[in-house]
């Protein structure tokens, strides 16, 4: 698994808070739920290949990152997805994380990402998260 996945994940899973707003304690995928998951749950996911942003000759100096982070419910209202973007950020804005061979500098909630809602057998599907940016030492 990719270190940085790893990292954003454990970081999720380990709140308690968070397991309370979801369906399953481990409710948190990455890039699509499984067929059958039962809402509320979050998705994350990278939005852009790694990005290196300073080369030293062949090695690059800084690498930068930019994930999805968003709870997705289903229902009438979107207060629950509300709810968990909420703490997603109050866990990952600024975080913390160890990131197996990198040295992480910040990681910022740049911006949240425009509501999204769908309809499924004639019931809304509310998406509420934010995008992350992520900068690391190799």
């Amino acid at each position: 698994m990719d270190p940085l996945r790893k990292a954003m994940r454990a970081r999720l899973v380990a709140d308690a808070t968070l397991k309370a707003l979801l369906a399953k304690p481990d409710a948190i995928y990455h890039a699509f739920a499984p067929e059958g998951a039962q809402y509320p749950y979050v998705i994350f996911n990278a939005q852009t290949p790694d990005m290196p942003l300073l080369s030293m000759g062949k090695k690059p100096a800084l690498i930068e990152y930019l994930w999805l982070v968003k709870g997705v419910v289903r229902g009438t209202k979107a207060d629950a997805a509300e709810d968990i973007d909420a703490r997603c950020t109050e866990l990952l804005n600024d975080a913390p994380l160890t990131i197996e061979g990198k040295t992480l500098l910040y990681v910022l909630r740049e911006s949240g990402m425009p509501p999204y809602s769908e309809v499924d057998s004639g019931e809304p599907i509310f998406h509420r998260g934010g995008l992350y940016r992520i900068k690391v030492e190799p």
